[in-house]
């Protein structure tokens, strides 16, 4: 062990799950990945029913340019030479133009997710797709025990020396059969390495990391029963402390229930038959569960008294007011968001919520207006220390930006969607995933998302296929990047759905992978070289391992006329739709010369205050709760994707 790691250990306490010897045994790695796992464990969107969509013709999907055309481009599309290749199927294949014959069901738009994350603690963040399955017309969803013989399953990769990627699922034991939708990942039993809870049209399930690089299906020891009605259907999920006992719990954000939700088409008028509205049916209740630290879970949806149902489609959990514990955002489909707020003090027991979603402005749009929410994105514009929050909505509505207007007390938010420039990119696209990333490293958050409509409204003048979208701050408002500039990604018409931040070659510097509907994943590799970087992990003892609300911030030096800071970026659960964000932050700082010494706070989800030393603009570090200037050097940043 080096001699860093010596230091690090005696410091830290950690909870360990309720059967130890058993953790212990789980956690034999192979040699190639012992060091690192020390130094880790020690420490609907339907269609509107009024809504009159802006006119527009369809295209036929383009051959995407080459990324060597004139101007450098901010995003490669590197998916085949690091053969990373997977094809969401959603129930029914297309015809070649996209269309579904007779219609799309309601469960046949929302595609599948993915989530970035280190499953076996090498320092390079893995990924994991979720997969549709064969469905015929009734009205029982597939079931999703798993079935390692099954045709059609989510995937894992494993990213190997952060170069190429290497399909892994039959070795991890994976079997994600059944009508997959959104995952989470956390480590839920605090043992080290990261589980996962994954989302289904039907029974969720939950996936324990065994630490042998192999997982095992815990759903029923664990306490996951389905819901009564047998109608479950969760499209996101969060894994994240919602009572402030230092233990991750489970958050379902949970869609449309009802005996034809699955088999019903619509028909309006003398229109084709399409996909309904989620009007046309009833809201299924989100569930909570609460983690006994027993390596079992409890249903507390009924005391935590939740809002009246959504339907939700994405959610994020975080810090957003600035006092101990998080907070859950949620967008719902044609309905208001919620905004859940912590109301009993103290830690442990049964979190209960308010809903002040309303009150603080982020449950519609300034006009007032329900918007069909799907994805959300999260970060700090306007420098008041809380973070602001980004919803992709419906064709005609445009994406909304609710900006925190207060640095204190109540959460209030104002709809700063106009004054950003965000409007007029988004009135003619449908939104889903969704990222805030620092595309050029200087210091200004930046914003993608990806786009797609639900069902073919062509005959309408609504384009089937849209292009993704990449917007650059530019002093507080929003600039779209022109497809030549951004890559060839953003050329290409697409029916985009999931989307994850993610570091995968660790050059410091933030990358997407996007996934679509019937159609194959993409990552981008960020190839500008511009700003220098710091790139940080946070391991919580005494709070939650994963860190999920703490907030980093990061003053480095005055160079050449860049601002200071600081700067402020939260470790957050759910993100995007469907997804899930690789939990490190890269913190952009511009001209800042290579090697300066940066101080770096971090306020953890339990409140208390830390301050680390000895960080540079040019590294990778592990900072671990209570261990002060004792921080991990994991490695310097460079352009070269093995470092």
């Amino acid at each position: 062990m080096p001699d860093r790691l010596r230091t690090v250990y005696p410091a830290l306490s950690i909870p360990r799950p309720a059967n130890e010897d058993d953790a212990v045994q789980r956690s034999r790695l192979p040699p190639p990945l012992l060091l690192l796992t020390l130094a880790l464990c020690l420490p609907g969107c339907g269609e509107r029913a009024t809504q009159r969509p802006v006119p527009a013709v369809e295209t036929p999907r383009p051959v995407p340019p080459s990324d060597t055309q004139p101007g450098s481009p901010a995003f490669a599309d590197v998916t085949s030479d690091v053969g990373l290749s997977f094809t969401r199927f959603d129930g029914r294949l297309p015809d070649g133009n996209g269309r579904i014959a007779g219609g799309r069901r309601m469960h046949e738009w929302t595609g599948g997710g993915v989530v970035a994350f280190d499953y076996d603690l090498d320092g390079r963040p893995d990924l994991l797709f979720t997969q549709g399955c064969e469905w015929s017309a009734e009205g029982v969803p597939p079931s999703s025990e798993p079935d390692p013989a099954a045709e059609r399953r989510g995937r894992l990769f494993r990213n190997v020396d952060g170069e190429r990627f290497e399909d892994v699922t039959d070795a991890s034991g994976l079997a994600l059969t059944g009508y997959g939708q959104g995952i989470a990942a956390g480590d839920y039993n605090a043992d080290g390495f990261p589980d996962l809870f994954v989302c289904n049209v039907g029974a969720n399930r939950l996936w324990r990391n065994e630490g042998d690089g192999t997982f095992a299906d815990v759903t029923e020891e664990a306490g996951f029963t389905p819901h009564p009605d047998g109608t479950d259907w969760t499209v996101s999920a969060a894994i994240a402390d919602l009572n402030a006992d230092g233990l991750p719990d489970i958050y379902e954000a949970n869609y449309l229930t009802g005996r034809d939700v699955y088999t019903k088409i619509c028909r309006t008028g003398d229109d084709p038959p399409r996909t309904c509205s989620p009007n046309g049916f009833p809201a299924a209740a989100d569930r909570v569960w609460l983690n006994l630290g027993t390596g079992r879970f409890a249903e507390v949806a009924d005391l935590a008294d939740l809002p009246a149902p959504g339907p939700g489609l994405g959610v994020l959990v975080t810090d957003l007011d600035g006092r101990p514990g998080n907070e859950v955002y949620v967008a719902n489909d044609q309905r208001p968001n919620h905004l859940l707020r912590r109301t009993n003090a103290g830690p442990g027991g049964t979190p209960r919520f308010r809903d002040v979603g309303a009150a603080s402005g982020a449950a519609t749009s300034g006009e007032g207006e329900s918007e069909a929410g799907m994805g959300i994105a999260s970060a700090d514009l306007n420098a008041d220390g809380r973070p602001d929050l980004f919803v992709t909505n419906f064709e005609g509505e445009s994406n909304t930006l609710y900006r925190s207007s207060d640095d204190s007390g109540p959460l209030i938010y104002e709809d700063a969607t106009r004054q950003t420039g965000l409007f007029e990119p988004s009135y003619e696209t449908l939104g889903f995933g969704t990222a805030f990333l620092d595309m050029d490293a200087d210091g200004d958050e930046d914003l993608i998302y990806v786009n797609g409509h639900i069902d073919d409204f062509t005959h309408r003048g609504s384009p089937l296929f849209m292009r993704p979208a990449m917007l650059e701050n530019v002093g507080g408002r929003f600039e779209p990047i022109p497809s030549h500039v951004a890559g060839s990604f953003f050329a290409a018409p697409a029916l985009g759905r999931g989307l994850a931040r993610v570091d995968w070659n660790g050059d410091g510097r933030d990358e997407v992978v996007a996934t679509h509907l019937n159609g194959p994943a993409v990552l981008l590799r960020n190839v500008s070289t511009e700003g220098e970087t710091v790139s940080l992990r946070l391991v919580g003892t005494t709070d939650n391992r994963d860190a999920v609300g703490a907030a980093v911030t990061v003053t480095a030096p005055t160079a050449d006329g860049v601002p200071s800071g600081p700067r402020t970026k939260w470790i957050t659960a759910g993100d995007g739709y469907m997804s899930g964000d690789e939990k490190q932050l890269s913190f952009g700082l511009g001209a800042t010369p290579p090697g300066a010494m940066l101080d770096v706070v971090v306020r953890w989800p339990g409140g208390a205050t830390e301050q680390f030393k000895g960080m540079t603009a040019d590294g990778r570090f592990l900072l671990v709760q209570g261990a002060g200037t004792g921080n991990v050097l994991l490695g310097h940043l460079s352009s070269d994707p093995g470092n």
